[in-house]
């Protein structure tokens, strides 16, 4: 059986996280000529990538109340969960509905995404035990932020309008549906069946562990998505307006080139030296290269690519 081999259903894995998240940044990719075709300001700007991320957060908490990928199988939940984000997407340049229309659609795609990559962890860690499954993270990781950067690139290629950019992402969740519909498969490591457990989010947080663990990630991911939103505007008025295509392809080589780069160190490093050592070296380093990254430091913007 081909799609029995645990490497293979890892690269599989990671071509659906690739191609789900590709549908990710898609507004936020294009929100230079979002304002000046909608004459949106700062605070809007905002919100095209905020949605998305409001939008997360209540479909992961719905999917885990409602415990989805446990109740259903969940190749077949992140294939739902796609191609309806890619509908969802889509309609923002078919719709053309302007600014608050789009905000709603961002925030739905936002809520679908949550069955992509919670779901693809699921499915990665049933492939994987203990032994091998940092490095396997590291590329499920990588896969989401190479997928994140698609957008980036797709501008960089300087052919296509803004509601190209979107579609073309769009066309990149059906992909990512049929992947996972076809060729994903569950492993052999799959847990029982598991009961809602409200009770638990307390729990979590009195145990020192996972608490810090949560916060850590809580407080690295609000430093990833900002540089994220952020570094193409950033280097747009560098360059004062000028080559947007330019500042595409660089920000795509620094997001999601430099990003896959250190989700594979990180995973390999979390197995070669532990979970905790990898993770705070890689919050040390991530932190000091922002820091540099607002003096112009090129270099420091890639190494915080992820």
């Amino acid at each position: 059986m081909p799609f029995r081999s645990k490497y293979v259903q890892l690269g599989l894995i990671a071509a659906l996280q690739v191609l789900g998240m590709a549908m990710w940044f898609s507004a936020s990719a294009v929100v230079p000529t979002l304002r000046e075709v909608w004459g949106i300001g700062d605070l809007q700007a905002v919100w095209l990538t905020a949605s998305v991320q409001l939008g997360f957060v209540i479909g992961a908490v719905t999917s885990a109340l409602l415990n989805l990928p446990d109740r259903f199988p969940p190749q077949h939940v992140a294939a739902l969960s796609a191609f309806a984000a890619a509908l969802t997407t889509a309609a923002v340049p078919v719709l053309d509905g302007g600014f608050t229309a789009t905000v709603a659609l961002r925030c739905a795609t936002g809520v679908f995404l949550a069955g992509i990559y919670p779901v693809g962890m699921k499915l990665m860690a049933s492939w994987f035990g203990s032994s091998g499954r940092g490095l396997a993270l590291g590329v499920l990781v990588g896969a989401l932020t190479l997928g994140s950067a698609v957008p980036q690139l797709l501008l960089g290629s300087g052919r296509l309008p803004w509601q190209g950019v979107l579609l073309a992402s769009s066309l990149a969740g059906l992909l990512a549906a049929l992947v996972a519909a076809l060729a994903v498969r569950q492993g052999p490591h799959v847990g029982g069946r598991v009961r809602p457990r409200p009770r638990y989010v307390i729990d979590m947080l009195r145990q020192r562990g996972p608490r810090l663990a949560n916060l850590g990630y809580f407080g690295h991911m609000w430093e990833l998505y900002a540089l994220w939103t952020w570094l193409p505007s950033y280097l747009l008025a560098a360059r004062d307006g000028s080559d947007a295509a330019a500042v595409g392809l660089l920000s795509f080589v620094v997001i999601g080139v430099a990003g896959v780069v250190g989700c594979l160190l990180g995973g390999w490093g979390s197995d070669r030296f532990g979970r905790s050592s990898a993770a705070v070296v890689a919050l040390v380093v991530s932190g000091m290269g922002l820091d540099l990254a607002p003096d112009g430091d090129l270099g420091a913007l890639v190494v915080v690519g992820n």
